[in-house]
């Protein structure tokens, strides 16, 4: 049985946690990649709780939103970087499906650094 940094971490940690992804985008929608190298539909949470924020940083300007989204124990947090046009716009997912976190406008091209609030509440 291989063992999730982190799982472990997340169970160890205060309430509040920051999880950080990133990923180098072009100009197609990807998903940004999370500890261990890993994207696509995300990290299960191990308690329930609420997603506070979303800090994006694209190698010149920072974008950030705040928001109380709630979440369920086994609930899988992904980010998702979508292009339009000549900017990516980044949405936190909840099983695969955007939530309303997001944050725009981002530039095309470049490495994408985000970083989401997650306050774990059970």
């Amino acid at each position: 049985m291989s063992v999730n940094p982190t799982l472990n971490y997340l169970k160890s940690e205060q309430s509040l946690v920051m999880m950080c992804f990133s990923e180098s985008v072009t100009t197609s929608d990807k998903y940004l990649k999370g500890a261990g190298g890993i994207g696509d539909d995300g990290f299960p949470l191990p308690l329930g709780g609420t997603l506070e924020g979303l800090q994006v940083h694209d190698g010149t300007d920072t974008e950030s939103d705040d928001k109380s989204i709630p979440f369920s124990a086994g609930d899988r947090i992904s980010i998702y970087a979508v292009h339009d046009v000549n900017i990516f716009i980044v949405y936190v997912r909840i099983n695969g499906i955007n939530t309303t976190l997001s944050a725009s406008p981002l530039a095309e091209n470049t490495n994408l650094l985000a970083t989401v609030t997650v306050r774990l509440t059970e």
